[in-house]
């Protein structure tokens, strides 16, 4: 991938040359960490994302899953590196003799052909509008987190902010670049011009007859029998093993659900937030202040948060994947609070539960991966439930009136999907309507999946989730939806596990200020290759 597609498109679109030219570029492909994509010389979002700006991009084919391959990767090596993302070409905090910040291309290591891209440590504000077209939310999210680093300046942002270790000062923890480079600002204001008015430059430069004619050369499909390569082997493994001793620095295990204090850890992408505790307890919110998921502060009786419950079909036992809510005593239990992650390893009856809660970096999505094994020698049937108080509201409002903040909500379930929508109604004018969704995710499905959105039908009366009414019987939960009294989410399916081997079930909870938005969502992350 280059930049220099963008000459051979114009080249071949006024005649200059043969479309065999455009066939002529290189398609070598790698297996980065946001998926198969073309590779590049020096892994920038220019040579990926500056053509863009003027080329439209046609869905399912081989440059728009690069573009989104390309711009999960430098996501996700931000997010290991403890950085804001977006790596391209730039200027720097070294400088020549006259002091002029220099200039040269950075990027992340795993998509360029380059050696030593993981050697610098430069961040672009431009590269993250370039990636607007792409991903919007993860760009402003972005965005937001540059300005609390101050790389806001009085014309806009400024050109880079330097993190490589080697040419900071023992007071700095990174150097931000003022300069402003012209084509730099232009690139931003372009992508934000393309994104605020339905992609016009796009539109503008494909009405040219000569370059409309030539759309069927940017449809080209991803081949499925290229060999992939992975450039610089040596730099990739020693940038993973970095990456592990900085997590195990910042890594906290725990060996107890019970402490003198609360335990805790916050994970985040900038907007979504989770809470949880060593017990399991916490809660899920958006910008600081929408609560999601109900949660009171209390130690002592704290059977609040987002619960996930295991039953043996054969004995009838009950425990959850954390000590809350079923606070029944594990034969082993370990918490692992990551930088990025929060786990839970529990092991009960010759099962072992592994929990990984995770948040997606570039959609308000919250993720909880349960893998169960069995350390039996016989076939396990298993039945696993999610539970949690639905409040989706700020926090304030709910803890002053929380019976009448219930009101205002409804829900539906979407079978395609195996989703609970819920919405609150507006109470204004000037009130946003807002959507939540909860939803399973199997590779294998054993059973139709069971749901319940009502309260009182699942704990029972006086009844807390440390004993539902719903682990009574072996009855199915009943499908309540509507406008209840008392909504929660409940999801439940069962899983058939044989001796040594183990089943995956995925809970997936997302937030959004529209209905088509949500179900754009749903069905984005109904598809597996999203979640894991």
């Amino acid at each position: 991938a280059s930049e220099a597609r963008l000459a051979s498109l114009v080249a071949v679109a006024k005649g200059q040359v043969s479309h065999q030219h455009w066939f002529m570029l290189n398609r070598s492909l790698t297996d980065s960490a946001g998926g198969k994509a073309l590779l590049s010389w020096s892994a920038t979002m220019f040579e990926y994302l500056m053509p863009l700006l003027v080329m439209r991009d046609f869905a399912g084919t081989l440059l728009s899953d690069t573009y989104r391959a390309v711009v999960k990767a430098q996501q996700v090596y931000g997010r290991k590196r403890g950085v804001p993302w977006g790596v391209s070409e730039s200027a720097y905090s070294g400088v020549d003799f006259e002091k002029t910040y220099q200039y040269r291309a950075f990027g992340v290591p795993g998509l360029g052909l380059k050696r030593g891209l993981s050697d610098d440590l430069v961040i672009s504000p431009y590269s993250t509008f370039l990636a607007l077209p792409v991903s919007p939310k993860g760009c402003i999210s972005n965005v937001r987190r540059l300005e609390k680093l101050g790389v806001r300046g009085e014309y806009g942002f400024y050109e880079a902010v330097d993190f490589t270790q080697d040419r900071l000062s023992a007071e700095e923890k990174f150097h931000i670049v003022k300069s402003f480079l012209a084509h730099h600002q232009g690139m931003s204001l372009v992508s934000i011009n393309n994104y605020l008015n339905d992609n016009i430059v796009q539109k503008r430069f494909h009405s040219d007859p000569s370059i409309k004619s030539c759309d069927l050369l940017l449809q080209e499909r991803f081949p499925s029998k290229i060999p992939v390569l992975v450039p610089h082997q040596a730099e990739l493994l020693a940038l993973e093993q970095e990456e592990l001793e900085m997590r195990a620095e910042r890594s906290e295990r725990i060996k107890t659900p019970f402490s003198a204090t609360p335990r805790a850890r916050v994970i985040s992408n900038g907007r979504y937030t989770v809470m949880l505790d060593s017990a399991g307890a916490g809660t899920s919110m958006l910008d600081g202040d929408l609560t999601l998921t109900r949660w009171r502060e209390d130690s002592i009786s704290n059977m609040s948060g987002h619960f996930i419950y295991l039953r043996d079909l054969e004995s009838g036992r009950f425990w959850s994947s954390a000590y809350l809510p079923s606070q029944v005593e594990p034969d082993d239990y370990e918490v692992f609070f990551n930088p990025d992650k929060i786990e839970y390893r529990r092991r009960d009856h010759s099962i072992a539960l592994h929990t990984e809660v995770t948040v997606s970096p570039e959609d308000n999505v919250e993720i909880r991966n349960l893998t169960v094994t069995n350390l039996s020698g016989r076939l396990r049937e298993l039945e696993v439930t999610s539970y949690g108080e639905v409040a989706l509201a700020p926090r304030r409002a709910d803890l002053a009136h929380q019976a009448f903040s219930k009101l205002f909500i409804s829900s539906e379930y979407l079978s395609d999907y195996d989703a609970l929508i819920f919405m609150r109604r507006k109470r204004s004018e000037k009130e946003k309507p807002l959507f939540m969704a909860h939803m399973i995710s199997m590779p294998i499905v054993w059973a139709p999946v069971q749901y319940e959105t009502n309260r009182a039908n699942f704990l029972g009366r006086g009844r807390r989730a440390c004993n539902p009414a719903a682990f009574d019987t072996f009855a199915p939960l009943t499908k309540s939806v509507g406008t209840v009294l008392d909504p929660v989410f409940a999801l439940r399916t069962k899983v058939e596990v044989d001796p040594g081997a183990s089943q995956t079930v995925t809970f997936i909870t997302l937030i959004a200020e529209g209905r088509d938005e949500l179900i754009n969502l749903i069905k984005k992350y109904h598809e597996r290759h999203n979640i894991t």
